[in-house]
């Protein structure tokens, strides 16, 4: 197979692949009580163009709850919390082909990283092989087997018998960046270069989460203005991304102008980019904005998720604004939300920082009545709650 083949065959397959990462970046963190998939600011700009949540790769029906009457569980004050588990997604693996389910066997029984090499190194040079390897590749994927998939990519750069293609050098970043190898990633991007391949919007996104998920903040800044000044324009992925970065640095300000900016350029927010300023302004202590923010979703035709509605709870627990908090928690489910682990600890949270162990309290039975099972979190606010009112011996 000659060279130009060779990298149209990889070109070609690694094109289903890419699909998997084309919104590689900004995922959802969940972190103490809070539950953001993606958190999102307001500003008094009103947003006409607000991209509906279908075309920004976030799944609804994985936290939306289908539309059925919820049996209700009598609380304080009158109000009612739906009791039905959320549902879970009944999409069944994906079946690999004989060849890649083979390949795939023989890969995870392999000893070392030299010895998948040399697995690697006894295919047959043709097509099925490579459609083979990124259905495997693939696999790994979503069995987050990252050290497995990272093998396999750094067989094909090193020019075995496959021309790597952009997609591959992105696949590589981004398995590294969630193995919060940042340093490899970067390497990998200026790698490219030598391959004469031009990073794509995508591979910044995945250098920018690489670095986020490292730890490294700044250099997660610097790569949107690096971005820029390689005339790569930024699209809404690159945005949710460093809005993400800038959620973990609590630079409100500055995701206030970020938010700003993409309008500006022609780059409407998305749910997950008002779920992301909603948390932001959550963190710095500004409900109000937050709320102003989660109001303007509706000027926009933005329906909020499940995420965006735990992170305006959020907001207010971190305020001890219980009442509003338990508003919101109403409202989510009288549009066919269920509360999820991390929507019951936000709420949780209100009553603690609140000064309401009792209504923490209830709570957290009518929690465990719903079906939710408590995690290490649910305990630890329960016991703020009461610590906070002096009854820790309760």
């Amino acid at each position: 197979m000659s060279s130009m083949a060779t990298l149209l065959v990889a070109s070609s397959a690694t094109c289903t692949i890419l699909r998997t990462i084309s919104n590689l970046g900004a995922t959802c963190s969940h972190t103490s009580s809070e539950r953001c998939g993606w958190s999102t600011l307001d500003i008094q700009t009103t947003i006409s163009a607000a991209k509906p949540i279908e075309q920004t790769g976030y799944d609804a029906e994985s936290s939306r709850f289908s539309h059925k009457t919820a049996s209700k569980v009598p609380i304080r004050r009158g109000r009612g919390w739906g009791n039905t588990p959320q549902s879970r997604s009944d999409r069944a693996p994906p079946v690999l082909s004989p060849g890649a389910a083979a390949l795939t066997r023989s890969i995870l029984t392999q000893k070392s990283p030299q010895d998948v090499w040399d697995a690697l190194d006894a295919l047959p040079r043709c097509v099925g092989s490579w459609e083979d390897l990124m259905e495997t590749v693939a696999e790994f994927r979503r069995q987050r087997k990252w050290r497995s998939a990272i093998v396999i990519y750094e067989w094909i750069l090193q020019g075995s018998m496959f021309k790597p293609d952009v997609g591959c050098f992105n696949m590589l970043m981004d398995a590294y960046g969630r193995t919060k190898q940042w340093t490899e990633a970067e390497n990998t991007f200026h790698l490219m270069k030598k391959f004469q391949c031009l990073p794509t919007e995508t591979s910044f996104n995945v250098l920018m989460a690489a670095y986020s998920r490292g730890g490294q903040l700044e250099r997660a800044e610097r790569v949107l203005h690096e971005m820029k000044e390689s005339n790569c324009s930024p699209g809404l992925v690159t945005y949710n991304t460093y809005l993400e970065v800038l959620n973990k640095s609590g630079s409100w300000q500055l995701a206030e102008d970020v938010f700003r900016e993409m309008q500006n350029r022609g780059v409407p927010p998305a749910v997950n980019t008002f779920t992301l300023m909603i948390n932001i302004y959550g963190k710095a202590h500004h409900s109000a904005k937050a709320e102003h923010l989660f109001q303007s979703m509706r000027k926009a035709l933005c329906p909020p998720s499940l995420f965006t509605y735990t992170a305006l709870i959020n907001a207010h627990a971190r305020e001890g604004n219980c009442v509003r908090a338990e508003e919101i928690f109403a409202e989510l489910q009288s549009v066919g939300f269920v509360p999820d682990i991390y929507t019951y600890n936000a709420l949780l949270e209100a009553y603690s920082r609140g000064g309401h162990p009792a209504g923490a309290k209830e709570v957290f039975e009518t929690m465990l009545e719903a079906g939710v099972k408590a995690d290490h979190v649910s305990y630890n606010i329960l016991i703020d709650a009461f610590g906070r009112a002096g009854l820790i011996s309760d």
